[in-house]
């Protein structure tokens, strides 16, 4: 796979104000020791 390959496709932004993440961010709270610090970003 060469560069040109990988850069074709247009890269699409979301807008993370548009969504409502607290579910998720509650539900990590419970996950694998990685999570927790995710989770209490801010």
């Amino acid at each position: 796979m060469e560069k040109k390959d990988l850069l074709k496709d247009v890269v699409e932004h979301i807008d993370i104000k548009k969504y409502d993440s607290t579910e998720l961010i509650n539900a990590m709270r419970k996950m694998s020791p990685p999570a927790p610090p995710i989770s209490s970003a801010r």
